[in-house]
């Protein structure tokens, strides 16, 4: 199946982009198209990186498919189901389970200098940053 992109001003509805040169030597007519999220290969942040399951009891856990993260939830909700023979507990309205699009990744990791201003049993100095790169936050 073939997808057919419109543009009007270089641009189109779906985000991507297209730029036009003449060349000016010896290429000519040079169009260069940027994809959008949903026309790129790359990786973006609607591909979850994992899932997690959240109780008051059993707090925040991750869980490597939504059918297991789904289940520790449900199974938070059978706990306090056996226990509410006097009613149900306020805490079962903190029982969830979902998505989870980036986490925090360790970077730029080098040896400490006496620059870094850190004590001295710091042997390496590090950074993190939340991956995978989103793009088009907005539009999650």
């Amino acid at each position: 199946m073939t997808t057919q992109i419109v543009f009007v001003n270089g641009k189109s509805k779906c985000g991507c982009v297209m730029e036009y040169s003449d060349g000016g030597g010896e290429y000519s007519d040079v169009h260069t198209i940027t994809p959008c999220a949903a026309h790129s290969h790359r990786e973006v942040a609607s591909q979850p990186v994992g899932y997690f399951a959240y109780d008051t009891d059993g707090g925040f856990t991750n869980h490597n498919t939504a059918e297991r993260a789904q289940k520790e939830a449900q199974d938070a909700i059978e706990y306090f189901r056996e226990t509410a023979c006097d009613g149900w507990s306020d805490e079962v309205d903190s029982v969830c389970w979902g998505v989870i699009l980036q986490q925090a990744k360790q970077t730029d990791i080098r040896p400490r200098t006496d620059e870094d201003k850190c004590e001295s049993h710091i042997e390496e100095i590090c950074d993190y940053v939340l991956l995978p790169e989103l793009k088009n936050v907005g539009g999650l």
